[in-house]
């Protein structure tokens, strides 16, 4: 029961520690925001206010938290000061953790409506997609991210910086992937214009997991998060094909065109 409850605390914790690296991930891209608006062709005085009141109130609230959550770091300090091989204690794999982890994802599948579907209405989904996700399901859980409404021949991925892929099976068996969702439409319209993300899916997929670095991984050519010129972020992925490696490249596209 103790160890129960001490794994649910540190679950709590590690929680509220990814939602403050979120937070402050989307801070990263207020300056940036707020210097695009300064350019005449592209925003007025009343959008500058308006975004500026919006970024005020992000980082007021984002100081709330921060104080709010002040035990959590003393609790990071202390633990480190205990044992600093370890920055918290960790706990060995319980069997019910195994069997969850196990669990297919169509049994779970769930409609738009938020109604779990009927068992026998549900699509099958191919064995080789399956064993495909399967073999990613590390990679996945990692990086924060989660697959959900995987059908026969397409699936939904979302990554942690909160962009959503849905990603769909072609007549010649390679996968497509189109963003459809981030909280900023201009970042996912550019995801889509600069990158063609149609390729077999165990190349697909790493490219697309990519993007939980979104916010601190720089741009392969200028070194730098946001862009020197139109301050985007980089938003171009790639493989490393010149060196036949299966590095995974960031760029920013106007970086691209200089290259």
């Amino acid at each position: 029961m103790e160890h129960e409850k001490q794994k649910q605390a540190l679950t709590e914790k590690l929680d509220t520690t990814n939602q403050l690296y979120r937070k402050l991930a989307e801070l990263r891209t207020a300056c940036p925001t707020l210097l695009k608006l300064v350019h005449p062709e592209i925003g007025t005085s009343q959008k500058f206010q308006h975004k500026a009141q919006e970024v005020i109130a992000s980082v007021e609230g984002f100081k709330k938290d921060l104080a709010y959550n002040q035990s959590l770091f003393q609790y990071v300090t202390e633990s480190l000061a205990k044992n600093p091989e370890n920055l918290m204690p960790t706990y060995p794999p319980q069997e019910k953790d195994i069997i969850a982890s196990q669990t297919s994802t169509e049994d779970l599948e769930i409609n738009k409506d938020g109604k779990q579907r009927d068992p026998s209405q549900t699509s099958q989904v191919p064995e080789k997609l399956q064993d495909t996700l399967n073999s990613f399901g590390k990679s996945i859980s990692s990086s924060n991210s989660s697959i959900s409404d995987l059908q026969a021949d397409s699936f939904i991925l979302e990554v942690s910086t909160g962009l959503k892929f849905h990603v769909s099976l072609q007549p010649n068996g390679d996968y497509k992937a189109l963003c459809i969702f981030s909280k900023f439409e201009a970042t996912m319209f550019s995801v889509n214009r600069y990158n063609q993300f149609q390729m077999p899916l165990f190349l697909l997929l790493p490219l697309l997991l990519d993007y939980s670095n979104l916010y601190s991984k720089p741009c392969q050519i200028c070194r730098k998060v946001i862009s020197p010129i139109k301050l985007e972020l980089p938003l171009v992925r790639k493989y490393d094909s010149e060196n036949s490696t299966n590095a995974i490249l960031t760029f920013h596209y106007e970086c691209t065109l200089s290259k």
